[in-house]
């Protein structure tokens, strides 16, 4: 009676260890699920599964970013011109340029005077 006693024993082990080895497996399997979910597989396996769309996708964003950057860049050139002109435009009195431009025309026109006089034929 013993022995059976104790082959029964040994049996209930091997079912309880079983068990526990079941249990563990499938812990280590949800663990496994939930870190996939976190790495997110699934947008990669569906990026892998559809190139075009990816290539589409950073075209189109390429496009978006290169009309930000001219748009960006053109209204801070204006604003840096805007604010030159009124910082020049108070340091810098605009009749002493007039005159100067003037002066300037006045001397291409007595050359172009002077020039029309010796025509070669």
């Amino acid at each position: 009676m013993k022995r059976k006693e104790m082959e029964k024993g040994k049996g209930r082990r091997k079912k309880t260890a079983k068990k526990d080895i079941s249990q563990k497996l499938i812990e280590k399997l949800e663990n496994l699920g939930v870190q996939l979910e976190r790495a997110n597989i699934t947008e990669y396996v569906q990026t892998v599964r559809r190139p075009w769309k990816v290539i589409a996708v950073n075209f189109g964003m390429g496009i978006a970013r290169g009309f930000g950057t001219a748009i960006g860049m053109t209204i801070i050139f204006a604003l840096i011109v805007i604010i030159l002109t009124q910082i020049l435009s108070k340091l810098i009195s605009l009749p002493l340029i007039g005159q100067q431009i003037a002066k300037i025309v006045e001397y291409v026109n007595q050359y172009m005077g002077e020039a029309s006089r010796f025509k070669i034929k």
